[in-house]
This record gives structure tokens, sequence and C-alpha cells, in this order.
């Protein structure tokens, strides 16, 4: 009949889209009004607190820092109890003649070369294994002397680079003094193996020596462990005085910016969001 209605269009997509463009501007609008009002007084006091926070960070990252100059110099002055007994305990294993005194073979370190048999090559093997330690022990001497003399002529009340370059030095210092004790285990345990593959008597002084390989080695290796710890815990106090820098850096900036307000520019640009909003409505009211 007349006027019944036969089609309509479906609308709803368009409604739904006047809706959203409604609740976006209505969101706009609530930010704009956000960034119109002056930072709160709970916001300006954690921003404060964050940053004393990383103040006192960086405190006690520098009061970590001198303990560790303290502690590193203490380190130097351990090893350095332990290594001159060490360099001298290796010298007389070498160059005394201890092991077979009587027989004007010349000292220890001859002594070892003359057990291997030379029929068998052993003997000039063993004679690289004597050059390999004169070579290393003269190193180890004269990095040792050198260490101890600049260790003697520092004081703990030195400055930090100072302390800094001493615990480098006694590192490298114990690490080619260990290198050589291994390179003289190296040599003894060579000759001993190739004066028991011909039942040969080994004297009670060769057992002595591989005790005391034993002691240096044990002993290096602890300074080692203890001034590598020492070295990389200067290192991350350093570090870690760096960032605190940065945070500082970071946080009085956010700290004044929360306190001057509202960006002039952020407020035009929450200005044109808003505008861009009402445009949105009007657009979908038109569809």
């Amino acid at each position: 009949k007349a006027g019944t209605l036969i089609a309509q269009l479906d609308t709803r997509d368009a409604q739904k889209a006047v809706r959203d463009a409604e609740t976006n501007l209505e969101s706009a609008k609530l930010s704009l009004e956000k960034l119109k009002q002056p930072a709160d007084v709970l916001s300006i006091l954690q921003a404060e607190n964050t940053l004393l926070q990383a103040k006192e960070s960086k405190q006690k990252a520098e009061d970590d820092l001198k303990k560790a100059y303290e502690d590193g110099f203490n380190t130097i002055a351990n090893a350095m109890l332990d290594l001159p007994g060490v360099m001298a305990g290796l010298e007389d294993m070498m160059f005394d003649n201890t092991i077979d005194p009587g027989s004007g073979g010349g000292d220890n370190i001859t002594w070892y070369v003359n057990q291997t048999d030379y029929q068998t090559g052993a003997r000039d093997k063993a004679i690289r294994y004597r050059d390999d330690v004169y070579n290393a022990y003269n190193n180890a001497r004269k990095v040792y002397e050198k260490n101890f003399d600049d260790y003697k002529a520092t004081s703990r009340t030195a400055d930090q680079t100072t302390i800094q370059a001493l615990i480098l030095q006694t590192y490298d210092t114990t690490k080619i003094i260990a290198d050589t004790v291994k390179t003289i285990d190296n040599y003894i345990d060579f000759v001993q193996d190739d004066m028991e593959k011909h039942d040969w008597n080994i004297p009670a002084m060769v057992s002595t020596h591989q005790t005391n390989i034993g002691s240096y080695t044990s002993k290096t290796n602890s300074h080692l462990l203890n001034l590598l710890a020492i070295k990389r815990t200067i290192e991350d106090s350093k570090n870690t005085i760096v960032n605190a820098d940065r945070s500082i850096a970071e946080k009085t900036e956010s700290l004044a910016k929360l306190k001057a307000g509202t960006d002039t520019l952020d407020l035009q640009s929450s200005e044109l969001t808003v505008k861009q909003r009402e445009n949105a409505i009007l657009d979908a009211k038109e569809k």
C-alpha cells in the first residue's frame, strides 16, 4: 500500500563513525586540559626524589671506587709479600747446586738436562726446555724487579691513576711469573719422565722441587684472581659513575621542564589535535 516501507539504507556504520569521532574529540579535549594544568605537588616531589636517588647512587659509586683503590693497594701489597719468595725459590731451584752437590756437575738446571738420554733425542728436547727456562726466568726477573721498585716508590696515598697503573703492572708481572713457574714445571716433568723410562734413580730433591712448584703455582694463581677482581671492581665503579652522571642530567632536565609547565609547541600540537577531531565529527555527520 502507499506509504509502506519497502527498503531502508543501513546507517549503522555511519552512526558508529559519528560516535567514535565524538569519543576521540572528548579524549583530545581532556588531553588538552591536562596540558594546561600546572604540575601537581606530588609529581614535582616524585621528580625531586628521583633526582635525589640518582645523586645518591653516584655518591655511593664514588665511595665504592675510593674503597676499590684502597683494596687494590692492599692486593698489590699482598702479592709483593709472596712474589719475592717465589722468585728466590725459582732461582735456588734452577741455579743452585743442591740436587747433586758432590758430583761437580754444576747448577741444578744443568743437572736436569744431563739426566736425559742423548741417544733417543731426549737430550736435544731437554736442552730446548732448558733454554726456555733461561729465557722465561730472565724476563720474569727483569719485569719483577721493575715492578717491585715501582711498588716501593708508591705510597698508599698516591693518586688513583698511579695505583690503577700499579695494579695492572702487578697483574702482568704475576702472570709472567706464573708462566715461568709453568715452564720450569714442564722442564722438570720432562726430565723426570725420561729418567723413569730408564729406571734411573731420582733424587729426593726433585720431589721437593715439584712440591715447591705446586706451592708457587697456587700462590700466583691466587694473586692473579685477586688482582683481576679488583681491576674489574674499579672498572664497574667507574661505569656506574658515568651512568649516574647521565641519569642526573636527564632527571635534572625532566624536573626543570615539569616546573616550567607545558611546552608551547606541545600545547599548540594538542590544540591542533582537537581541531582535527572536530573536523572528523563534521565529516562523519555529513556521511
